[in-house]
C-alpha cells in the first residue's frame, strides 16, 4: 500500500476568563444629619445644592415582625485574643491611611491585650500611690 498524498488539518480553541471584583467604600460627614448619598430625597428638579426634606417612608419599606426581630443576630464582642486575618489586617491600614489623609491627624490602635496589660500596671500603680499617701497622712502629726 502506497498513500500519494495526506492532508490534515487541526484546529483549537480556548478561551478562560476568571473576574474577582471587591467594593468598599466610606462614607463620612459633619453634623448630626447625614446627607442623602443615594439621593432619595430628592426628584431630578431640584438642584443638588439646595437642602430637601426628608423622604417620605416608601411604599414597599419592609416590616419586621416581632418575631423577626428576635431572631435576627445580635452583636457579639471578640474576645481579647482574637487574632485579624491578613485581608481584614489591609482593609484596617486602608481605613487608617483614609481617615489619617482626611484628618490630618495620625491615628495609633492599640490592641485589646496591650490595654489591658497597660491598665494593669496603671492599676497597680495607682494603688501603690494610695498607700503612700495613707502612709504620709498616718506620719504627718495632728494639728
Amino acid at each position: 500500500m502506497i498513500i500519494q498524498s495526506s492532508n490534515m488539518q487541526l484546529a483549537s480553541q480556548h478561551k478562560a476568563v476568571t473576574r474577582h471584583e471587591i467594593k468598599e467604600s466610606l462614607r463620612m460627614w459633619v453634623g448630626d444629619r447625614r446627607p442623602d448619598f443615594e439621593g432619595r430625597g430628592r426628584d431630578s428638579l431640584t438642584p443638588p445644592d439646595q437642602s430637601v426634606p426628608p423622604a417620605q417612608p416608601r411604599a414597599d419599606a419592609v416590616h419586621l415582625s416581632q418575631a423577626a426581630h428576635e431572631a435576627r443576630p445580635t452583636k457579639a464582642i471578640a474576645s481579647d485574643e482574637a487574632d485579624l486575618r491578613p485581608e481584614d489586617e489591609l482593609k484596617l491600614q486602608m481605613l487608617i491611611r483614609t481617615i489619617e489623609a482626611l484628618t490630618g491627624k495620625k491615628i495609633k490602635l492599640v490592641s485589646p491585650s496591650e490595654l489591658r496589660e497597660a491598665m494593669g500596671k496603671i492599676q497597680e500603680q495607682t494603688q501603690e500611690t494610695a498607700q503612700s499617701l495613707q502612709q504620709a497622712q498616718q506620719q504627718m502629726p495632728a494639728g
